[in-house]
């Protein structure tokens, strides 16, 4: 069953409570002002891309970079794999041109993107959750796995 967003559920909250009022009009005056009103929460709601205010998640790479120098069983728990493995993987990657791109956008290291695909391949249930993994390694490739649903 597919989930939808607070603006989603909202905004067809907004066209319900419009359509009664359509319906059961009386030709009231007050009604009409109140349908007034709707429209214009409507339209505001609808202009909008977030219902609630964004507030910014303090984000740090130190987790990460402490990542590469756990004891290769810790490392194993995160990667899924031994350093060694992963060293050698990243060797084999690193040239190909989806690491090398001309955006304005900086992209994390292959080493970084390359750990994080890992981890989240290797979750299930929440574990394997966009915010999970976004605010684990606090850094904004969340919203790349979003946008990609990897």
């Amino acid at each position: 069953m597919p989930s939808f967003s607070e603006r989603a559920t909202l905004l067809k909250d907004i066209e319900r409570l419009m359509k009664l009022l359509i319906l059961y009009n009386d030709d009231d005056t007050e009604d009409e002002e109140e349908f007034e009103d709707i429209v214009l929460f409507y339209e505001y709601i609808s202009s909008q891309r977030y219902v609630k205010e964004r507030v910014p998640i303090p984000k740090s790479l130190e987790f990460c970079n402490a990542i590469f120098s756990y004891p290769d069983d810790a490392f194993r728990t995160i990667a899924r794999c031994s350093k060694a493995s992963f060293h050698r993987l990243v060797s084999k990657i690193k040239n190909h041109r989806v690491f090398n791109n001309n955006s304005k956008m900086k992209q994390a290291s292959v080493e970084m993107q390359l750990l994080i695909v890992l981890n989240r391949l290797g979750c299930d249930g929440n574990g394997a959750s966009i915010d999970r993994t976004g605010l684990f390694f606090g850094n904004s490739l969340i919203e790349y796995l979003k946008l990609y649903q990897v």
